[in-house]
């Protein structure tokens, strides 16, 4: 019998700044990795500048160091898109406190399938109006041929 062993998930179990800023540069690296691997790409180019983050991370307030935290534990346990958005979103506001907002997007083929899937969906609810609008037409007109004895056709 095979036992299923965990993935060793990295989690930040301390919010001080030199941690933080060490899992800040981790972080990206493998936020690139992610985006690579997934075939996103990002909205604008991600550049932190780390003398910036440095000093922010020192003067950010408790709070934020713990949302900071919070997002990127939630990063590594989840690995998604919207994880990995919300942790720029936190990096980008509340720490660097600057304008500039870098997301990630979903590749041109899942764009492009989602068109067609909608495209799709208007189109099935079209056939199934002119369905239920033949069946109404039709009623029971052959079934009551068949019944009186008349051949169809």
């Amino acid at each position: 019998m095979e036992t299923l062993i965990e993935n060793n998930i990295k989690k930040l179990e301390n919010h001080d700044a030199s941690t933080l800023y060490d899992a800040v540069i981790q972080v990206e690296k493998d936020v690139r990795q992610f985006v690579e691997f997934n075939e996103y790409s990002f909205d604008k180019s991600l550049n932190i500048p780390r003398q910036l983050l440095k000093n922010e991370l020192g003067n950010a307030t408790l709070n934020e160091r713990r949302k900071l935290k919070r997002a990127i534990n939630v990063f590594y346990k989840k690995g998604s898109l919207r994880s990995a958005n919300l942790l720029l979103h936190v990096l980008f506001k509340y720490i660097l406190k600057v304008d500039t907002r870098v997301t990630i997007k979903q590749p041109q083929k899942y764009l492009d399938i989602m068109e067609k899937r909608a495209y799709f969906v208007k189109k099935r609810k079209e056939m199934e109006k002119a369905l239920d609008a033949y069946k109404a037409e039709k009623g029971n007109y052959f079934k009551l041929r068949l019944e009186r004895g008349q051949k169809i056709g």
